[in-house]
Protein backbone atom coordinates (compact mmCIF):
# COMPACT_ATOMS: atom_id res chain seq x y z
CA UNK A 1 0.00 0.00 0.00
CA UNK A 2 1.04 3.48 -0.32
CA UNK A 3 -0.43 7.18 -0.11
CA UNK A 4 1.06 10.38 -1.59
CA UNK A 5 1.12 13.33 0.34
CA UNK A 6 -1.36 15.73 -2.38
CA UNK A 7 -4.25 12.76 -2.62
CA UNK A 8 -4.70 9.84 -0.37
CA UNK A 9 -5.44 6.48 -2.54
CA UNK A 10 -4.67 3.03 -1.75
CA UNK A 11 -4.02 0.94 -4.25
CA UNK A 12 -2.44 -2.93 -4.46
CA UNK A 13 0.24 -3.61 -6.58
CA UNK A 14 0.89 -7.78 -5.84
CA UNK A 15 4.05 -8.94 -8.24
CA UNK A 16 2.32 -12.58 -8.76
CA UNK A 17 5.62 -13.88 -10.22
CA UNK A 18 9.36 -13.04 -8.67
CA UNK A 19 10.74 -16.16 -10.44
CA UNK A 20 14.24 -14.78 -11.28
CA UNK A 21 13.96 -17.86 -14.52
CA UNK A 22 11.40 -15.91 -16.68
CA UNK A 23 11.65 -12.67 -18.79
CA UNK A 24 8.22 -11.37 -17.97
CA UNK A 25 6.54 -9.97 -14.58
CA UNK A 26 2.98 -9.98 -13.76
CA UNK A 27 1.51 -6.84 -11.36
CA UNK A 28 -1.67 -6.85 -10.24
CA UNK A 29 -3.60 -3.64 -9.46
CA UNK A 30 -6.68 -3.00 -7.50
CA UNK A 31 -7.91 0.49 -6.11
CA UNK A 32 -9.72 0.29 -2.72
CA UNK A 33 -13.39 0.98 -3.78
CA UNK A 34 -15.04 1.20 -0.41
CA UNK A 35 -12.56 4.26 0.67
CA UNK A 36 -13.91 7.12 1.97
CA UNK A 37 -15.22 10.16 -0.21
CA UNK A 38 -12.74 12.66 1.26
CA UNK A 39 -9.58 9.71 0.10
CA UNK A 40 -11.16 9.22 -3.50
CA UNK A 41 -9.32 11.13 -6.12
CA UNK A 42 -11.01 13.57 -7.61
CA UNK A 43 -8.77 14.19 -10.92
CA UNK A 44 -7.58 11.71 -14.06
CA UNK A 45 -4.67 13.60 -14.51
CA UNK A 46 -1.18 12.06 -14.23
CA UNK A 47 -0.25 14.46 -11.41
CA UNK A 48 -3.26 13.57 -9.08
CA UNK A 49 -2.45 9.59 -9.78
CA UNK A 50 -0.34 7.61 -7.22
CA UNK A 51 0.38 4.63 -9.03
CA UNK A 52 4.26 5.88 -9.00
CA UNK A 53 5.90 2.32 -8.62
CA UNK A 54 8.87 1.45 -11.44
CA UNK A 55 6.83 -1.51 -12.22
CA UNK A 56 9.21 -1.31 -15.95
CA UNK A 57 12.27 -0.95 -16.84
CA UNK A 58 13.30 2.67 -17.69
CA UNK A 59 12.88 3.77 -21.02
CA UNK A 60 15.85 5.15 -23.05
CA UNK A 61 16.97 8.54 -22.02
CA UNK A 62 15.68 11.77 -23.99
CA UNK A 63 16.75 15.06 -24.79
CA UNK A 64 13.80 16.56 -25.42
CA UNK A 65 12.61 18.85 -22.83
CA UNK A 66 8.81 19.15 -24.09
CA UNK A 67 6.07 16.21 -22.43
CA UNK A 68 3.83 14.51 -24.92
CA UNK A 69 -0.11 14.92 -23.46
CA UNK A 70 -0.72 10.72 -23.24
CA UNK A 71 -4.44 11.38 -22.88
CA UNK A 72 -5.99 11.55 -26.17
CA UNK A 73 -8.85 13.02 -25.15
CA UNK A 74 -7.23 16.00 -23.46
CA UNK A 75 -10.14 18.47 -22.83
CA UNK A 76 -13.36 16.41 -23.95
CA UNK A 77 -16.08 15.71 -21.15
CA UNK A 78 -16.58 13.02 -20.76
CA UNK A 79 -20.30 11.77 -20.44
CA UNK A 80 -22.41 10.80 -18.33
CA UNK A 81 -22.58 6.77 -17.37
CA UNK A 82 -26.10 6.77 -18.34
CA UNK A 83 -25.37 6.73 -21.81
CA UNK A 84 -25.08 3.91 -24.20
CA UNK A 85 -22.28 1.76 -21.93
CA UNK A 86 -20.16 -0.08 -24.34
CA UNK A 87 -18.19 1.35 -27.76
CA UNK A 88 -20.89 1.39 -30.79
CA UNK A 89 -19.58 -1.92 -33.17
CA UNK A 90 -19.38 -1.45 -36.81
CA UNK A 91 -22.05 -3.81 -38.51
CA UNK A 92 -19.81 -6.56 -40.13
CA UNK A 93 -22.11 -8.35 -42.73
CA UNK A 94 -20.84 -10.70 -45.62
CA UNK A 95 -24.23 -9.47 -47.58
CA UNK A 96 -22.83 -5.88 -48.19
CA UNK A 97 -20.21 -5.23 -50.81
CA UNK A 98 -17.91 -3.82 -48.61
CA UNK A 99 -16.95 -4.57 -45.37
CA UNK A 100 -15.00 -2.19 -43.09
CA UNK A 101 -11.21 -3.06 -42.70
CA UNK A 102 -10.61 -6.02 -40.37
CA UNK A 103 -7.60 -3.72 -38.94
CA UNK A 104 -8.15 -0.51 -37.01
CA UNK A 105 -5.65 2.04 -36.49
CA UNK A 106 -4.73 4.26 -33.58
CA UNK A 107 -5.45 7.64 -33.17
CA UNK A 108 -2.43 9.85 -33.28
CA UNK A 109 -2.79 12.96 -31.27
CA UNK A 110 -1.87 16.19 -32.83
CA UNK A 111 -3.44 15.08 -36.22
CA UNK A 112 -6.28 16.60 -37.29
CA UNK A 113 -9.33 15.27 -36.77
CA UNK A 114 -10.04 14.09 -40.17
CA UNK A 115 -7.02 12.44 -40.44
CA UNK A 116 -8.19 10.70 -37.72
CA UNK A 117 -11.71 8.66 -39.46
CA UNK A 118 -12.61 5.63 -37.96
CA UNK A 119 -9.51 5.57 -35.49
CA UNK A 120 -9.53 3.75 -32.23
CA UNK A 121 -8.09 5.63 -29.20
CA UNK A 122 -7.16 3.11 -25.88
CA UNK A 123 -9.47 5.23 -23.91
CA UNK A 124 -12.04 4.10 -26.54
CA UNK A 125 -11.43 0.81 -25.60
CA UNK A 126 -10.86 1.00 -22.16
CA UNK A 127 -12.96 3.66 -21.26
CA UNK A 128 -16.44 1.03 -21.32
CA UNK A 129 -17.50 1.47 -17.75
CA UNK A 130 -18.81 -2.15 -17.88
CA UNK A 131 -14.98 -3.74 -17.93
CA UNK A 132 -14.59 -5.88 -14.60
CA UNK A 133 -11.42 -6.39 -15.77
CA UNK A 134 -8.82 -5.38 -17.43
CA UNK A 135 -5.39 -7.31 -18.76
CA UNK A 136 -2.17 -5.44 -20.38
CA UNK A 137 0.81 -7.17 -21.85
CA UNK A 138 3.08 -4.99 -22.83
CA UNK A 139 7.13 -4.43 -22.45
CA UNK A 140 6.83 -1.23 -20.70
CA UNK A 141 4.38 0.12 -19.33
CA UNK A 142 3.06 4.01 -18.02
CA UNK A 143 0.49 2.74 -15.06
CA UNK A 144 -1.03 6.93 -15.09
CA UNK A 145 -1.47 7.06 -18.47
CA UNK A 146 -3.56 3.48 -18.08
CA UNK A 147 -5.48 4.09 -15.04
CA UNK A 148 -6.72 7.81 -16.91
CA UNK A 149 -8.17 5.70 -20.06
CA UNK A 150 -10.85 3.32 -17.56
CA UNK A 151 -13.89 5.51 -16.99
CA UNK A 152 -13.71 7.68 -13.96
CA UNK A 153 -16.94 6.58 -12.48
CA UNK A 154 -16.31 2.87 -12.23
CA UNK A 155 -12.34 3.22 -12.14
CA UNK A 156 -11.56 1.90 -8.56
CA UNK A 157 -13.89 -1.10 -9.08
CA UNK A 158 -11.75 -2.26 -12.50
CA UNK A 159 -8.82 -5.52 -11.72
CA UNK A 160 -5.92 -3.96 -13.76
CA UNK A 161 -3.23 -6.83 -13.81
CA UNK A 162 -0.16 -6.06 -16.37
CA UNK A 163 2.16 -8.82 -17.41
CA UNK A 164 5.69 -6.32 -18.70
CA UNK A 165 8.84 -6.68 -19.72
CA UNK A 166 11.43 -7.94 -17.27
CA UNK A 167 14.43 -5.69 -16.32
CA UNK A 168 17.01 -8.63 -15.56
CA UNK A 169 19.02 -9.01 -18.38
CA UNK A 170 20.28 -12.55 -17.03
CA UNK A 171 16.37 -13.81 -17.95
CA UNK A 172 17.10 -13.41 -21.45
CA UNK A 173 15.58 -17.02 -23.10
CA UNK A 174 15.20 -18.48 -19.56
CA UNK A 175 11.83 -19.83 -20.37
CA UNK A 176 12.00 -22.62 -22.42
CA UNK A 177 8.28 -23.25 -23.72
CA UNK A 178 8.00 -25.96 -26.50
CA UNK A 179 5.42 -28.22 -25.53
CA UNK A 180 1.69 -26.83 -26.15
CA UNK A 181 -0.71 -27.00 -22.82
CA UNK A 182 -3.40 -28.55 -22.29
CA UNK A 183 -6.05 -25.62 -21.17
CA UNK A 184 -7.83 -26.33 -24.19
CA UNK A 185 -7.85 -29.84 -24.92
CA UNK A 186 -9.15 -29.69 -28.75
CA UNK A 187 -6.82 -30.01 -31.66
CA UNK A 188 -5.78 -27.37 -33.98
CA UNK A 189 -6.14 -29.42 -36.54
CA UNK A 190 -10.02 -29.90 -35.60
CA UNK A 191 -10.75 -26.47 -37.27
CA UNK A 192 -9.56 -25.18 -40.25
CA UNK A 193 -6.31 -22.29 -39.95
CA UNK A 194 -8.38 -18.97 -39.84
CA UNK A 195 -11.79 -20.02 -37.86
CA UNK A 196 -12.49 -18.91 -34.55
CA UNK A 197 -12.23 -21.73 -33.31
CA UNK A 198 -8.71 -22.39 -34.63
CA UNK A 199 -7.83 -18.75 -33.77
CA UNK A 200 -9.43 -19.70 -29.68
CA UNK A 201 -7.30 -22.70 -29.38
CA UNK A 202 -4.31 -20.57 -30.58
CA UNK A 203 -4.60 -17.87 -28.34
CA UNK A 204 -5.24 -19.57 -25.08
CA UNK A 205 -1.69 -21.77 -25.79
CA UNK A 206 -0.13 -18.16 -26.06
CA UNK A 207 -1.27 -17.30 -23.13
CA UNK A 208 -0.74 -20.40 -21.39
CA UNK A 209 3.20 -20.57 -22.29
CA UNK A 210 3.27 -16.93 -19.58
CA UNK A 211 2.17 -19.83 -16.86
CA UNK A 212 -0.68 -20.72 -14.52
CA UNK A 213 0.74 -18.27 -12.09
CA UNK A 214 0.24 -15.57 -14.70
CA UNK A 215 -2.00 -16.44 -16.67
CA UNK A 216 -4.32 -19.10 -15.68
CA UNK A 217 -7.09 -17.19 -14.34
CA UNK A 218 -6.82 -15.37 -17.90
CA UNK A 219 -7.10 -18.50 -19.78
CA UNK A 220 -9.94 -19.42 -17.50
CA UNK A 221 -12.48 -17.12 -18.27
CA UNK A 222 -11.75 -16.82 -21.91
CA UNK A 223 -12.49 -20.56 -22.10
CA UNK A 224 -16.22 -19.67 -21.79
CA UNK A 225 -16.34 -17.18 -24.64
CA UNK A 226 -17.17 -17.34 -28.33
CA UNK A 227 -14.64 -17.37 -30.44
CA UNK A 228 -17.14 -18.54 -33.65
CA UNK A 229 -16.99 -15.05 -35.66
CA UNK A 230 -13.49 -14.07 -35.94
CA UNK A 231 -12.23 -14.38 -39.10
CA UNK A 232 -8.22 -14.60 -38.57
CA UNK A 233 -5.02 -16.69 -38.34
CA UNK A 234 -3.07 -15.98 -34.86
CA UNK A 235 0.62 -15.70 -35.57
CA UNK A 236 2.61 -15.44 -32.12
CA UNK A 237 5.73 -16.03 -30.73
CA UNK A 238 6.74 -17.20 -27.37
CA UNK A 239 10.42 -17.72 -26.02
CA UNK A 240 11.81 -21.08 -26.67
CA UNK A 241 13.12 -23.86 -29.10
CA UNK A 242 10.68 -25.86 -30.91
CA UNK A 243 11.80 -28.48 -32.59
CA UNK A 244 10.45 -28.89 -36.11
CA UNK A 245 11.43 -32.11 -36.75
CA UNK A 246 7.89 -34.75 -36.31
CA UNK A 247 5.55 -31.55 -35.35
CA UNK A 248 2.05 -31.64 -37.15
CA UNK A 249 1.40 -28.09 -36.84
CA UNK A 250 -2.07 -29.24 -37.33
CA UNK A 251 -2.11 -31.18 -33.82
CA UNK A 252 0.37 -28.45 -31.94
CA UNK A 253 0.71 -24.72 -32.02
CA UNK A 254 3.75 -23.14 -34.11
CA UNK A 255 5.26 -20.07 -33.37
CA UNK A 256 7.25 -17.55 -35.10
CA UNK A 257 8.44 -17.96 -38.76
CA UNK A 258 7.54 -21.52 -38.50
CA UNK A 259 3.27 -20.44 -37.49
CA UNK A 260 3.52 -17.55 -40.16
CA UNK A 261 4.92 -20.09 -42.92
CA UNK A 262 2.27 -22.72 -42.02
CA UNK A 263 -0.69 -20.16 -42.22
CA UNK A 264 0.37 -18.26 -45.48
CA UNK A 265 -0.18 -21.95 -46.92
CA UNK A 266 -3.35 -21.89 -46.25
CA UNK A 267 -3.55 -18.65 -48.58
CA UNK A 268 -5.07 -18.66 -52.20
CA UNK A 269 -3.40 -16.02 -54.00
CA UNK A 270 -5.98 -14.22 -55.91
CA UNK A 271 -3.71 -13.47 -59.30
CA UNK A 272 -0.57 -16.10 -58.85
CA UNK A 273 0.17 -15.38 -62.32
CA UNK A 274 1.36 -11.78 -61.88
CA UNK A 275 4.62 -10.33 -60.08
CA UNK A 276 3.39 -10.15 -55.95
CA UNK A 277 4.68 -7.24 -54.49
CA UNK A 278 5.09 -8.40 -50.30
CA UNK A 279 5.86 -4.77 -47.75
CA UNK A 280 7.87 -5.35 -44.67
CA UNK A 281 7.16 -2.29 -42.35
CA UNK A 282 8.31 -2.25 -38.79
CA UNK A 283 9.92 0.39 -36.02
CA UNK A 284 13.28 -1.59 -35.16
CA UNK A 285 15.44 -3.99 -37.68
CA UNK A 286 17.47 -5.80 -35.20
CA UNK A 287 21.35 -7.32 -36.75
CA UNK A 288 20.21 -10.11 -39.26
CA UNK A 289 22.08 -11.85 -41.45
CA UNK A 290 21.57 -12.10 -45.80
CA UNK A 291 21.32 -15.70 -45.49
CA UNK A 292 18.28 -15.37 -42.09
CA UNK A 293 16.49 -12.35 -44.60
CA UNK A 294 16.64 -14.83 -47.41
CA UNK A 295 15.23 -17.30 -45.47
CA UNK A 296 12.37 -15.16 -44.02
CA UNK A 297 11.42 -13.93 -47.69
CA UNK A 298 10.96 -17.23 -48.27
CA UNK A 299 8.58 -17.53 -45.71
CA UNK A 300 6.89 -14.89 -46.90
CA UNK A 301 6.57 -16.49 -50.69
CA UNK A 302 4.61 -19.22 -48.91
CA UNK A 303 1.03 -20.02 -50.08
CA UNK A 304 -1.37 -22.20 -50.84
CA UNK A 305 0.01 -23.35 -54.57
CA UNK A 306 3.67 -24.05 -53.77
CA UNK A 307 4.57 -24.83 -57.23
CA UNK A 308 8.00 -23.40 -58.21
CA UNK A 309 7.79 -19.62 -60.01
CA UNK A 310 9.76 -18.77 -62.54
CA UNK A 311 12.42 -15.98 -62.00
CA UNK A 312 10.26 -13.36 -63.51
CA UNK A 313 7.03 -13.79 -61.27
CA UNK A 314 9.29 -13.64 -57.66
CA UNK A 315 7.42 -11.24 -55.71
CA UNK A 316 9.25 -7.98 -55.11
CA UNK A 317 10.16 -7.03 -51.55
CA UNK A 318 10.21 -3.65 -49.92
CA UNK A 319 11.03 -2.65 -46.52
CA UNK A 320 8.74 0.52 -45.22
CA UNK A 321 11.19 3.04 -42.37
CA UNK A 322 11.46 6.47 -41.71
CA UNK A 323 14.39 8.67 -42.72
CA UNK A 324 16.20 10.77 -39.86
CA UNK A 325 14.33 13.88 -42.07
CA UNK A 326 10.52 12.28 -41.56
CA UNK A 327 11.46 11.87 -37.75
CA UNK A 328 12.33 15.59 -37.38
CA UNK A 329 8.67 16.40 -38.96
CA UNK A 330 6.91 13.91 -37.10
CA UNK A 331 4.39 15.03 -34.53
CA UNK A 332 6.87 15.60 -31.90
CA UNK A 333 10.05 15.63 -33.57
CA UNK A 334 13.25 13.58 -32.49
CA UNK A 335 10.92 12.36 -29.03
CA UNK A 336 9.15 10.34 -31.89
CA UNK A 337 12.61 8.49 -32.84
CA UNK A 338 13.54 6.97 -29.35
CA UNK A 339 11.90 3.64 -29.99
CA UNK A 340 12.55 3.53 -33.60
CA UNK A 341 16.25 1.93 -34.33
CA UNK A 342 17.89 0.73 -36.81
CA UNK A 343 21.68 0.86 -36.34
CA UNK A 344 24.22 2.06 -38.88
CA UNK A 345 27.44 2.85 -37.37
CA UNK A 346 29.61 -0.09 -37.18
CA UNK A 347 31.11 -2.48 -40.17
CA UNK A 348 28.43 -5.48 -39.71
CA UNK A 349 25.69 -2.88 -39.80
CA UNK A 350 26.44 -1.42 -43.07
CA UNK A 351 26.80 -4.42 -44.37
CA UNK A 352 23.51 -5.14 -43.24
CA UNK A 353 22.86 -1.71 -44.67
CA UNK A 354 23.86 -3.11 -47.84
CA UNK A 355 22.03 -6.14 -48.54
CA UNK A 356 18.53 -3.98 -47.04
CA UNK A 357 19.18 -0.78 -49.01
CA UNK A 358 17.59 -2.00 -52.36
CA UNK A 359 13.80 -2.66 -50.46
CA UNK A 360 14.15 0.59 -48.46
CA UNK A 361 11.20 2.98 -49.20
CA UNK A 362 9.93 5.87 -46.94
CA UNK A 363 7.55 6.11 -44.21
CA UNK A 364 5.93 9.28 -45.84
CA UNK A 365 8.21 10.54 -48.62
CA UNK A 366 5.83 13.91 -49.18
CA UNK A 367 9.42 15.32 -50.34
CA UNK A 368 9.82 13.11 -52.99
CA UNK A 369 6.04 12.57 -53.47
CA UNK A 370 6.02 13.84 -56.88
CA UNK A 371 9.23 11.49 -58.25
CA UNK A 372 6.01 8.67 -57.84
CA UNK A 373 3.56 10.58 -59.58
CA UNK A 374 3.39 10.37 -63.48
CA UNK A 375 2.84 7.88 -65.91
CA UNK A 376 3.29 4.00 -65.70
CA UNK A 377 2.39 1.92 -68.45
CA UNK A 378 0.48 4.16 -70.18
CA UNK A 379 -1.44 5.09 -66.62
CA UNK A 380 -1.77 8.02 -64.80
CA UNK A 381 -0.46 7.13 -61.33
CA UNK A 382 -1.23 9.31 -58.18
CA UNK A 383 -0.12 9.27 -54.29
CA UNK A 384 -2.98 7.57 -52.75
CA UNK A 385 -2.65 9.56 -48.89
CA UNK A 386 -3.33 7.39 -45.64
CA UNK A 387 -2.78 10.69 -44.22
CA UNK A 388 -0.32 9.28 -41.49
CA UNK A 389 2.86 10.83 -42.60
CA UNK A 390 3.41 12.75 -39.37
CA UNK A 391 2.79 9.74 -37.30
CA UNK A 392 6.12 8.30 -36.66
CA UNK A 393 5.63 4.33 -36.79
CA UNK A 394 5.65 1.68 -34.34
CA UNK A 395 3.25 0.03 -36.12
CA UNK A 396 4.63 -3.46 -37.64
CA UNK A 397 2.79 -4.78 -40.29
CA UNK A 398 3.49 -6.97 -43.06
CA UNK A 399 1.46 -7.30 -46.62
CA UNK A 400 1.59 -9.22 -50.16
CA UNK A 401 -0.08 -6.73 -53.12
CA UNK A 402 -1.61 -8.91 -55.52
CA UNK A 403 0.78 -6.72 -58.22
CA UNK A 404 2.59 -4.23 -59.21
CA UNK A 405 -0.31 -1.43 -59.09
CA UNK A 406 -1.13 -2.32 -55.18
CA UNK A 407 -5.12 -2.50 -56.19
CA UNK A 408 -5.75 -5.56 -54.17
CA UNK A 409 -3.90 -7.47 -51.26
CA UNK A 410 -3.51 -10.96 -50.84
CA UNK A 411 -2.79 -11.08 -47.08
CA UNK A 412 -1.87 -8.58 -44.30
CA UNK A 413 -0.29 -9.03 -41.02
CA UNK A 414 -0.29 -7.09 -38.04
CA UNK A 415 1.63 -7.72 -35.44
CA UNK A 416 4.12 -6.65 -32.30
CA UNK A 417 7.49 -8.28 -34.57
CA UNK A 418 9.90 -6.32 -36.02
CA UNK A 419 12.18 -7.87 -38.20
CA UNK A 420 14.45 -9.72 -36.20
CA UNK A 421 15.87 -13.15 -34.96
CA UNK A 422 14.72 -12.40 -31.70
CA UNK A 423 11.00 -12.01 -32.63
CA UNK A 424 10.45 -14.81 -35.73
CA UNK A 425 13.17 -16.93 -34.65
CA UNK A 426 16.63 -18.44 -35.94
CA UNK A 427 17.33 -20.57 -38.95
CA UNK A 428 16.75 -24.19 -37.94
CA UNK A 429 19.79 -25.55 -36.06
CA UNK A 430 21.01 -29.04 -36.63
CA UNK A 431 18.98 -30.26 -34.25
CA UNK A 432 15.45 -29.04 -36.39
CA UNK A 433 15.00 -26.62 -33.58
CA UNK A 434 13.84 -22.81 -34.26
CA UNK A 435 14.90 -20.99 -31.27
CA UNK A 436 12.65 -17.64 -30.06
CA UNK A 437 13.97 -15.28 -27.66
CA UNK A 438 10.64 -12.48 -27.31
CA UNK A 439 6.54 -12.97 -26.70
CA UNK A 440 5.06 -11.23 -29.74
CA UNK A 441 1.47 -11.76 -31.20
CA UNK A 442 -0.34 -10.99 -34.45
CA UNK A 443 -3.43 -11.29 -36.85
CA UNK A 444 -3.43 -12.61 -40.41
CA UNK A 445 -6.31 -11.68 -42.08
CA UNK A 446 -6.67 -12.44 -46.32
CA UNK A 447 -9.81 -12.30 -48.38
CA UNK A 448 -11.30 -15.82 -48.48
CA UNK A 449 -12.09 -15.69 -44.65
CA UNK A 450 -15.40 -13.32 -45.67
CA UNK A 451 -16.03 -15.58 -49.34
CA UNK A 452 -14.33 -19.20 -49.57
CA UNK A 453 -15.74 -19.29 -53.11
CA UNK A 454 -13.07 -16.55 -54.31
CA UNK A 455 -15.49 -14.05 -54.98
CA UNK A 456 -14.07 -11.45 -52.33
CA UNK A 457 -11.21 -9.76 -52.78
CA UNK A 458 -9.14 -7.18 -50.06
CA UNK A 459 -8.55 -3.49 -51.34
CA UNK A 460 -6.14 -1.30 -49.54
CA UNK A 461 -8.26 2.21 -48.33
CA UNK A 462 -7.25 5.19 -46.69
CA UNK A 463 -8.21 7.81 -44.22
CA UNK A 464 -11.11 5.62 -43.57
CA UNK A 465 -11.73 1.61 -42.99
CA UNK A 466 -14.74 1.13 -45.61
CA UNK A 467 -14.07 1.03 -49.81
CA UNK A 468 -15.88 2.78 -52.04
CA UNK A 469 -18.59 1.36 -53.77
CA UNK A 470 -17.05 0.08 -56.98
CA UNK A 471 -19.26 0.44 -59.91
CA UNK A 472 -16.56 -2.09 -62.08
CA UNK A 473 -17.15 -4.68 -58.89
CA UNK A 474 -19.77 -6.50 -60.91
CA UNK A 475 -19.55 -10.47 -61.52
CA UNK A 476 -18.32 -11.16 -65.06
CA UNK A 477 -19.84 -13.41 -67.80
CA UNK A 478 -17.49 -16.04 -67.37
CA UNK A 479 -18.03 -15.95 -63.19
CA UNK A 480 -21.62 -15.92 -64.18
CA UNK A 481 -21.11 -19.32 -66.37
CA UNK A 482 -19.16 -21.16 -63.35
CA UNK A 483 -21.83 -19.97 -61.02
CA UNK A 484 -24.42 -21.05 -63.19
CA UNK A 485 -22.44 -24.55 -63.39
CA UNK A 486 -22.99 -24.94 -59.61
CA UNK A 487 -26.85 -25.15 -58.68
CA UNK A 488 -28.24 -25.73 -55.36
CA UNK A 489 -31.00 -27.34 -53.89
CA UNK A 490 -33.13 -25.82 -51.16
CA UNK A 491 -36.49 -26.80 -49.48
CA UNK A 492 -39.48 -24.62 -51.26
CA UNK A 493 -42.97 -24.20 -50.27
CA UNK A 494 -44.23 -27.12 -53.30
CA UNK A 495 -40.92 -28.79 -52.39
CA UNK A 496 -37.59 -29.61 -53.71
CA UNK A 497 -36.55 -26.31 -55.91
CA UNK A 498 -33.57 -26.14 -57.84
CA UNK A 499 -32.08 -22.38 -57.65
CA UNK A 500 -29.54 -21.37 -59.99
CA UNK A 501 -26.29 -19.43 -58.01
CA UNK A 502 -26.53 -17.38 -60.80
CA UNK A 503 -29.90 -16.40 -60.50
CA UNK A 504 -28.84 -15.77 -56.84
CA UNK A 505 -25.79 -13.67 -57.32
CA UNK A 506 -25.39 -12.64 -60.83
CA UNK A 507 -26.58 -9.22 -59.77
CA UNK A 508 -24.23 -8.98 -56.40
CA UNK A 509 -21.33 -7.31 -56.39
CA UNK A 510 -18.39 -8.95 -55.28
CA UNK A 511 -17.74 -8.73 -51.72
CA UNK A 512 -15.12 -6.00 -50.66
CA UNK A 513 -13.25 -6.23 -47.61
CA UNK A 514 -11.15 -3.07 -46.95
CA UNK A 515 -7.52 -2.86 -45.75
CA UNK A 516 -7.09 0.18 -43.61
CA UNK A 517 -3.37 1.39 -44.68
CA UNK A 518 -0.87 3.06 -42.09
CA UNK A 519 1.66 4.51 -45.12
CA UNK A 520 1.28 6.04 -48.74
CA UNK A 521 0.84 4.25 -52.38
CA UNK A 522 2.99 4.10 -53.89
CA UNK A 523 6.06 3.52 -52.08
CA UNK A 524 8.63 6.10 -52.40
CA UNK A 525 12.34 4.73 -52.93
CA UNK A 526 15.04 6.17 -51.03
CA UNK A 527 17.95 7.25 -52.90
CA UNK A 528 21.06 6.31 -53.32
CA UNK A 529 22.45 9.39 -50.49
CA UNK A 530 19.55 8.77 -48.18
CA UNK A 531 20.00 7.12 -44.21
CA UNK A 532 17.50 5.33 -42.58
CA UNK A 533 16.42 6.94 -38.88
CA UNK A 534 19.38 6.04 -36.33
CA UNK A 535 18.63 6.40 -32.82
CA UNK A 536 22.22 6.39 -32.00
CA UNK A 537 23.55 8.64 -34.50
CA UNK A 538 24.05 12.16 -33.38
CA UNK A 539 21.36 14.26 -35.53
CA UNK A 540 22.65 18.26 -35.22
CA UNK A 541 19.76 19.39 -37.67
CA UNK A 542 17.34 21.06 -35.58
CA UNK A 543 13.69 19.26 -36.04
CA UNK A 544 10.30 21.61 -36.42
CA UNK A 545 10.62 22.73 -32.77
CA UNK A 546 13.87 23.46 -32.19
CA UNK A 547 15.56 20.59 -30.67
CA UNK A 548 18.81 18.59 -31.88
CA UNK A 549 19.44 14.81 -30.74
CA UNK A 550 22.63 13.59 -29.58
CA UNK A 551 22.06 10.19 -30.16
CA UNK A 552 21.80 7.36 -27.45
CA UNK A 553 24.97 6.81 -25.22
CA UNK A 554 26.15 10.02 -26.36
CA UNK A 555 24.08 12.65 -23.91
Amino acid sequence: MEQTSRKRRRVSADILSEDRDSDCEMIEISTASKLPKDQRPESTTSANLSLKSPISPPPPRRTSSGHHEPHADKGKKREPVSRSLSPPQRPISTHSPSIPSPIQLSTVNGLADSTNIDTVSLGDILGDPLIKECWLFNYLIDVDFIMSQLDKDTREIVQVKIVHGSWKEEDVNRINIVTPSSSNPDSPGTFPIGSGHRFKTDILRYLDSYGQRRTGTLTTELQKFDFSSIRAALVASVPGKQNLRGTNPDEETLWGWPALRHALRSVDPKTPKLKAHIVMQCSSVASISKKWMDQFQNVLRSHLTQAPLPPSLKPQFSLVFPSADEIRRSVDGYACGGSIHMKTQTPAQQKQLEFLRPMLCHWAGDEKANAAIGERDGKHVEVRQALRRRAAPHIKTYIRFSDRDMATVDWALMTSANLSKQAWGEEVNGKGEVRICSYEIGVLVWPALWDDRGQAEMVPVFGKDTPDDDDDNMVDEKEEDEMDDNAETTDGEGGKDVVSTREKQVKQRRIRVGLRMPYDLPLVPYADDEMPWCASTPHLEPDWMGRTWPGFGNS
